[in-house]
This record gives structure tokens, sequence and C-alpha cells, in this order.
């Protein structure tokens, strides 16, 4: 009897691996395979560079708790993000596929018939592959299904890698876990062609930052982090340097808000540590307090992240509309008539 159930459960592993969700498998449980699938493809950009072919050893499972179908349905879910998300060339072997099933009077267990490092040494040597990937999948006491991957270098067994991924009910603090949250304090430099007060026009003055500050949202559009969206929120004020000792020397007090699109051209072997070279587009909505209407400004520039969370950029601003800023009717006659471009730094941009 012991018999007929494992040729039953192997039957049922070699029916998934055509790669569609196994028979008899729930939708809430498809639907939690699908999320960690989409966990697990957002974290491929921080595979190490240099490990260009692997090979899925195993997805260790109990049988209990999930089903030995659904095990070869993930395998082929994460062999197929390995290849077309991360780039890598994974490489499949019959020898990789031999498994065995264990069986005890309580209990079944899969795995792969290599259970030695020398074993995949030298099938690594055969199959010139520079790493394997083992993963486990278990189901918590809430119904979670987790998920841990491993990466290991194929001749050291060297761990390079590792992912832990969960989708169920305690997953519902983990929505934000993509996102980047980052203050900053922006310096702007608007040049104004002339400041105009009720008496006269004072020519060649320019708006400076004296305060500032930003709070930033980023989420990354693409597994490789190389490409990020942005939203941002700040308050900046801005003093008019520059005006003759009889004139009075106004500021700007102004809310910011703004969306970016950050691209990536020489990126760090971690994402996490930040990138070398990028640049960016954004549109930015300035509304000045007292002043009776708000302008609008396309950004573009390049900025750096040396440092896991430290930021620096320099960038300019054409301004796209409202660029002759007046005082409402009730609290005087002073306009600035700025000029169409303007220029931004941002040295303090602390990323969390």
């Amino acid at each position: 009897m012991k018999r007929l159930l494992v040729l039953f459960l192997l039957a049922l592993q070699a029916g998934a691996d055509t790669g569609f969700a196994p028979f008899g498998t729930p939708s809430n449980e498809i639907s939690k395979i699908s999320d960690l699938i989409q966990q697990f493809q957002k974290s491929v950009g921080e595979l190490p560079p240099e490990i260009r072919r692997v090979a899925v050893y195993q997805i260790k499972a109990d049988p209990k708790e999930v089903r030995l179908g659904t095990i070869r349905y993930i395998q082929a879910q994460v062999e197929d993000v390995l290849s077309k998300e991360a780039h890598r060339a994974v490489v499949n072997s019959p020898e990789l596929r031999n498994l065995r099933v264990v069986s005890t009077d309580t209990s079944l267990t899969v795995s792969n018939s290599l259970p030695s490092l020398e074993d995949l040494s030298r099938l690594a040597l055969k199959l010139d592959v520079d790493a394997f990937v083992e993963g486990a999948c278990t189901r918590s006491a809430d119904n979670d299904l987790m998920l841990t991957i491993r990466i290991f270098r194929s001749r050291t067994g060297e761990l390079v890698w590792t992912g832990n991924f969960v989708s169920g009910p305690n997953r519902r603090d983990a929505a934000f876990q993509d996102l980047d949250f980052a203050v900053s304090v922006p310096f702007l430099m608007l040049p104004v062609d002339a400041f105009n007060t009720r008496d006269k026009s004072t020519a060649g003055t320019t708006l400076v930052t004296t305060f500032a500050g930003a709070v930033t949202v980023s989420e990354p559009m693409t597994p490789d982090h190389k490409l990020t969206f942005s939203l941002t929120a700040g308050y900046s004020h801005l003093a008019l340097i520059g005006a003759t000792d009889t004139t009075s020397a106004p500021g700007i007090n102004m809310v910011t808000l703004g969306v970016e699109i950050l691209g990536v051209f020489f990126r760090k072997q971690d994402p996490r540590d930040g990138y070398w070279l990028g640049t960016y587009l954004g549109y930015q909505e300035s509304i000045p307090l007292k002043q009776s209407q708000h302008f609008g400004s396309l950004r573009f520039g390049y900025r750096t992240k040396p440092t896991r969370h430290f930021s620096l950029g320099f960038g300019v601003m054409v301004h796209a509309y409202g660029y002759n800023l007046a005082d409402a009717p009730d609290l005087g006659s002073e306009s600035f008539d700025m000029n169409r471009v303007g220029y931004e730094i941002n040295f303090l941009h602390y990323t969390f």
C-alpha cells in the first residue's frame, strides 16, 4: 500500500512539470503562490552579477503541508523568473530531476537523489554551472505559505544569496516592504529677471533656498532596480538675494509636490548599496503660500548614491508655466519675473 502511495505522489509531481497550476489546488493557494513568485521576482535584482549559469537543485517540502505537484509548479515558476527576470541561464539536467521519496510510518518527504556536495560539484563541472538553487516550502499554523530560496556556489558550497518570502494572513503588514522612504534638504537657485515693486524694478536677483525639507517615497519599477518611481512632498523658503540696499528682500514660502522616474546607468553589485550614476526626469508643482498663482517645473539631472543611505544630485528646472509670480491682491504689489530655467542641488538625501 505504501508503495502505491509513493507512485501516486510521483505521478502528481510529474503532471506538474507542465508549468500550469497543479490539478486540485484551491484558487486561494494559487493566489498565494503567485504572491510568493512576485516577491521573488522583485528581489532577483540583488543576485550577484558573476552568477550567470544556475540550476535548481531541489525545493524541499513535506507533502502533508504542501501538495507535491504544487512544489513542482513553484520550482517551474522559480526557474522562469531566473531566466526571464534575472537574465540567468537556467540549466536543466536529468540528474536534477531524479527525486526520491523517503517514507516512514508517519510521514513522507521528497528530496533529490544527489545529497552530497561532491556529487553536485561533479555535476557542476559537467554542466558548467556557477551556482545551484535550493528552496524549502512550508506552511505555518496560520496557513501562511512560506518559501525560502538559497543560492550557493556549485564548487565550494558558499552561500551567496538567500531570500525568505511569505504569503498569507501574516503578510498583511508587509504591504510596504518594497517601498523606500527618504528625507532630503533640496537647494534651489531660481534666477529672477526682475523683482517689481510699486516704485521700481530690480534686475539681476536670485531666489535661493534658505530652508527646505522634503519626504520621498520610492518603488522599484524593475526587478534589477534600474528604474524607480518616486513621489515627493516638501516645503521650501526662498530668499531674494542681489537686491539693492533700499529694496526689501522678501522671500517665498511654498509647498512642493512632485513625481520622478530615475534610471540607473552604472549600478553596484548589490542594489541596496546604491548606484554610481543615474539620471532622473520629473515634474514638480510649486505652490507659493502668499502669491496669487503657482508654477510647474520639468526637472532633469544626474544623481549618484555612493552609500546605502546617502544620495547626491544636480539638475535643471524648466518652468513650464506660472513663472511670473505676483502677490495676492490684498497683500501688496510685489512680483517676481523669474527666468524660465532654474537649478537644483540635492546633497542631503537620506534613504532609510
